[in-house]
């Protein structure tokens, strides 16, 4: 039986074709697939990354980190512009109460206070005052225990 090749030169070579477009579609799939992978790899360790750069951008000062509690939130607090009704006194914790304190002062302080000198809040109550402002019945202020 003879077969004849030129008859069927045009559907092998689509045939041909097909199959080197296909191989190349299949190679262009898997990089694409390893750098996805590569990528979202990439993505995780960034994000756990995240804890470790935001405590390096927002390290506390090592200064105000050995400075009494006390000191510490009566400085800053005269930074910020508030003023309390007595100093804070010494020890493990700060309590202090304000009156009439504007809350987007009364918060920023106290990220300032975390960031700057590692001053954690342990309590707060507060009730509103006029618009924008509240009084603060019970502000705890402390630092979280060293490692020794």
């Amino acid at each position: 039986m003879r077969i004849d090749l030129l008859r069927w030169r045009t559907p092998l070579i689509v045939l041909g074709v097909f199959i080197v477009l296909q191989g190349i579609a299949l190679w262009l799939f898997a990089t694409a697939s390893d750098e996805a992978h590569t990528a979202r790899r990439q993505l995780v360790w960034m994000q756990k990354q995240q804890d470790v750069v935001s405590w390096i951008t927002h390290k506390p000062d090592s200064a105000a980190l050995n400075m009494p509690l006390a000191q510490a939130v009566t400085e800053s607090a005269t930074r910020a512009g508030i003023a309390l009704s007595s100093p804070p006194a010494g020890g493990e914790t700060v309590q202090l109460t304000l009156s009439g304190i504007e809350f987007n002062l009364l918060i920023g302080w106290l990220q300032q206070m975390q960031q700057s000198a590692g001053v954690l809040v342990v309590a707060l109550e507060l009730t509103p005052a006029a618009p924008g402002e509240v009084n603060v019945s019970r502000l705890v202020l402390g630092r979280p225990p060293r490692a020794q």
